[in-house]
């Protein structure tokens, strides 16, 4: 990249001139980093649209504009734009027609990191479309920044990162609009305001915020599950197999706490991607009417089908036990069918005493890491690769503060970010601080991220990780997951 000093001119000066690829991106690089301070000056902790608190509509609208001028510059040359770095910032590009994501950004995390996270956020977010010479501007928080539609701006990312943000963005946004009717309406409506689409979806995407900040699940992009014996588990899956197998079109059954899953059943030949849950999830625990009222909703599982929607029936099992029932259906008209089957669902469950068994599992909450047995280990993350789920404890008293959780974090995207590297990727890493040593440890069969105290060696860390493991194997039953029933 041209690191001449080039002076900021105009959009439509910038867009006349007769540059070479690599000096236009210069210029744009140059121009939106200016931008950007503006716009992130007072915003590192705001919690309030970007139309109201990071400058001007006008300001925002040329931003997107040399954004928008780079991309097609690119794309002229029959070449993608997918990254740029200047100075201390990454800024990276995903175009998914008939929109165009961008994330501005700095930090330790890597392009494909929050690529991934922007996908996931694009299927719930209010949206807005693209054309070559139409654009809106629609902001949406993440990371304590705002998004706007074409521009994104992060406290915090550069390459790996980026890319897994991108993808909870896009799947966010065709949770609500599917990707379908986005396309259409966006050929022939050019002018059409997106958002009246999806009105009212805000409350999804600040709990997506804190979700993908502090969740190792969505770093990971697997699915956690409750902690609890395989007896009770094998109990709310025959209890919903009886129950539901002859309602027609129902595709998946579900029990969830908060983001831990309970159990799943699906309909054979179908599976439920842990984007897709991680929508589920999001919808249901962003909506505190569910936890008084049943609710029916329709949903998008863009990893399912992204063309069109399906309806979910939400509802609690009662005031003694927390657990979310969702049944997931094709079928628009199947309401009072399904109300009826959660109630006898929920009379079994009480009558077995296994509602009882998943309210104490919910109440016990995470396990501690010192129950491993794994000496001078602070917290791990795990992700099994064949079923797609993972674990950890609960954080350690060094972690235990807000602040502590998100240097923990940090570390872990860090660690996360150098096994995953486009350009290298590694097996093994080791990250060790003043503070703590990280290791991150990638197999055919699972990631495992451990944090140790400083003094420990990389020899000892490999001896308390197949420790770990060994921990791990011996009480899969009761963290994982590990048959697929189906109706």
């Amino acid at each position: 990249m041209c690191h001449a000093a080039w002076n900021l001119v105009p959009i439509w000066t910038l867009c006349w001139l007769p540059l070479s690829p690599r000096l236009m991106m210069s210029i744009g690089c140059r121009w939106a980093s200016a931008a950007l301070d503006q716009l992130m000056g007072a915003s590192s902790t705001v919690a309030a649209p970007a139309t109201q608190r990071h400058g001007s509509e006008e300001q925002l609208v040329t931003l997107s504009g040399v954004m928008q001028a780079l991309v097609s510059f690119v794309q002229d040359s029959g070449d993608s734009l997918r990254a740029l770095r200047t100075g201390d910032r990454t800024i990276a590009f995903l175009s998914r027609p008939p929109l165009i994501l961008v994330a501005v950004s700095r930090g330790p995390e890597n392009v494909h990191q929050l690529n991934v996270q922007l996908f996931h956020m694009y299927y719930q977010i209010p949206s807005v479309c693209f054309s070559h010479v139409y654009y809106q501007i629609l902001s949406v928080c993440f990371s304590h920044v705002y998004y706007q539609i074409l521009s994104v701006f992060l406290r915090r990312a550069s390459h790996v990162i980026l890319s897994v943000c991108f993808s909870h963005v896009y799947y966010q946004i065709l949770s609500v609009v599917t990707k379908s009717q986005l396309t259409r309406i966006s050929e022939q409506r050019r002018n059409f305001d997106f958002r009246k689409l999806v009105s009212g979806a805000e409350r999804f995407l600040d709990q997506l915020v804190a979700a993908v900040d502090a969740r190792p699940d969505y770093l990971l992009q697997a699915v956690q599950c409750l902690r609890l014996e395989q007896a009770a588990r094998d109990a709310v899956v025959s209890a919903v197999q009886s129950v539901c197998s002859k309602i027609k079109d129902l595709v998946f059954a579900l029990l969830i706490s908060g983001d831990r899953l309970i159990s799943l059943v699906r309909i054979r030949s179908h599976y439920l991607h842990p984007t897709d849950y991680h929508i589920v999830c999001n919808i249901v625990t962003s909506t505190e009417s569910f936890k008084t009222v049943e609710g029916w909703i329709p949903i998008c599982l863009p990893k399912f089908d992204s063309s069109g929607f399906m309806y979910a029936y939400v509802s609690y099992l009662s005031e003694e036990c927390p657990a979310c029932l969702v049944l997931l259906t094709a079928d628009r008209e199947s309401f009072h069918a399904l109300a009826q089957a959660k109630s006898k669902i929920t009379e079994r469950l009480h009558q077995n005493g296994t509602a009882q068994q998943i309210a104490a599992a919910i109440e016990n909450g995470d396990y501690p890491v010192q129950e491993t047995g794994v000496l001078n280990m602070r917290h791990f993350m795990y992700k099994c690769k064949s079923t797609a789920q993972s674990t950890c404890p609960s954080p350690s008293m060094v972690y235990g503060s807000p602040e502590g959780r998100r240097r923990l974090y940090a570390l872990y995207h860090i660690v996360h970010g150098r096994v995953h590297s486009p350009a290298r990727p590694l097996k093994t890493y080791y990250f060790a601080g003043s503070h703590e040593l990280v290791v991150g440890w990638v197999s055919p069969g699972f990631e495992l991220y451990t944090v140790f105290d400083p003094h420990v060696s990389q020899q000892t860390s490999i001896t308390e990780m197949n420790r770990l493991l060994r921990w791990i194997k011996d009480h899969e039953r009761r963290v994982f997951i590990l048959s697929s029933p189906v109706f």
